[in-house]
């Protein structure tokens, strides 16, 4: 129920959902004078310091007024403080989702996290084996929350490759199956070594158990060099696959790349990160 207003827009922070990992937080923009408004929200601790956390906001094209939401996901270390500091950064686009103006109103607000919510989820110690393709792995952990589930691999330090993607689902007790990813769109968190992955949340059914099935695994090469990149010329290390870079522009927010690529069969999504 925080309300605040500047430049023609009002922004009011409507709810948030909490457990011990993930605040999401929903919102509403309304104004006036600019259509089609939408942002993107920084968390900090109060004294502004980092809240170690991964932020999901999307850019949803909605009518003003309309509910928004975005999702602080609190990495491995780190649990929801009890006061959080959020900004949003707003700004309008037009029919076709494009930028229209940026920086139009950045309002903050402190948000009181009620401690017995930030206490929501339990955590089941596994400690099992995974075999992927001769590459191992631990299954340590298994998170269970309202927002979601959290499965923690962490990696044999004698693998050759570095894990980049797993397909896979959960499997209760009575059939019912729960997809991979979170509410808020985080897909994992980590660095190959040590690994997240987030699943729909078991915590509302009555189950005694999950089966993990795995169906499929992506590896990195652990040695594999950037590619450095000049924005400014275009110039470029070579690049290790067949393909191109094919336009480099500057845009109000940041830098555009387009990359051609021939892509390898199975494998869809981007070349780089």
């Amino acid at each position: 129920g925080q309300t605040q207003t500047g430049n023609g827009i009002t922004a009011t922070i409507e709810s948030i959902i909490v457990d011990q990992k993930q605040v999401v937080v929903y919102f509403t923009l309304d104004s006036e004078v600019y259509d089609h408004l939408s942002a993107t929200l920084d968390a900090r601790l109060p004294d502004g310091e980092d809240a170690k956390a991964t932020i999901v906001s999307g850019m949803p094209y909605v009518e003003n007024g309309e509910l928004l939401s975005a999702t602080i996901n609190f990495i491995e270390g780190a649990s929801v403080p009890d006061r959080l500091r959020v900004t949003l950064y707003i700004w309008s686009m037009d029919e076709r989702g494009d930028l229209v103006a940026a920086d139009l109103f950045n309002p903050e607000f402190t948000l009181d996290i009620e401690p017995q919510l930030a206490e929501q989820g339990r955590t089941v110690t596994v400690n099992r084996s995974l075999d992927l393709g001769g590459q191992r792995f631990t299954l340590t952990q298994v998170e269970t929350y309202p927002t979601h589930i959290r499965l923690n691999l962490k990696a044999d330090p004698d693998n050759r490759l570095k894990l980049y993607h797993l397909e896979f689902y959960l499997e209760l007790s009575d059939g019912t199956r729960l997809k991979p990813g979170s509410s808020g769109g985080i897909s994992a968190t980590g660095d190959g070594e040590n690994l997240s992955l987030y699943a729909e949340s078991n915590y509302f059914y009555d189950a005694g158990g999950m089966k993990l099935v795995i169906t499929g695994a992506a590896f990195l090469d652990k040695n594999a060099e950037p590619v450095w990149v000049d924005l400014t010329t275009g110039d470029h290390d070579p690049i290790p696959f067949d393909g191109r870079i094919d336009s480099i522009k500057r845009t109000d927010t940041g830098w555009e790349l387009q990359i051609v690529a021939r892509e390898c069969q199975g494998v869809h999504g981007g070349v780089f990160s």
